[in-house]
């Protein structure tokens, strides 16, 4: 399984300007960002889920991310869209495991994968819901 950022989703979230030189994606709280997953075998995506897991402990305010797979863009290939909670803590997110399983159920087909790339969360100025940093009529 690998995961990888979709195509102009950091220019959706302003972070396609940043030099992430370890890797990872920086993209920007609360607002879906959208990931290519390469699956080990087909997924039915009106009867699977792909589920995004953040394994952080607990003490850290461990937000829980929400994913959709959006479509197949090839043999075993799929649009995912991920969404991060809009208070969600700042930070480094480098313990995220993805499974599939089958939509509703509790047990995951297959092992999670742990995504190999950090995923860095930001604070997000473009939306309302940002309320801590959200700037209504300051063009950035």
């Amino acid at each position: 399984l690998n995961v990888t950022l979709a195509p102009g989703a950091a220019e959706a979230h302003h972070t396609d300007h940043f030099d992430l030189v370890q890797g990872g994606a920086a993209v920007r709280r609360g607002q879906a960002f959208d990931v290519i997953v390469t699956a080990n075998e087909t997924v039915h995506a009106k009867k699977m889920d792909v589920v995004f897991v953040n394994s952080a402990p607990a003490e850290f305010n461990n937000p829980q991310f929400s994913a959709r797979i959006k479509h197949s863009i090839g043999q075993h290939i799929y649009l995912v869209e991920v969404t991060t909670p809009v208070e969600s803590p700042i930070g480094k997110y480098q313990d995220i495991t993805v499974s599939i399983r089958d939509k509703g159920g509790d047990k995951a087909s297959g092992e999670a994968f742990a995504v190999a790339d950090p995923l860095y969360l930001l604070f997000n100025p473009w939306i309302k819901e940002d309320a801590v940093v959200y700037l209504p009529t300051e063009e950035m």
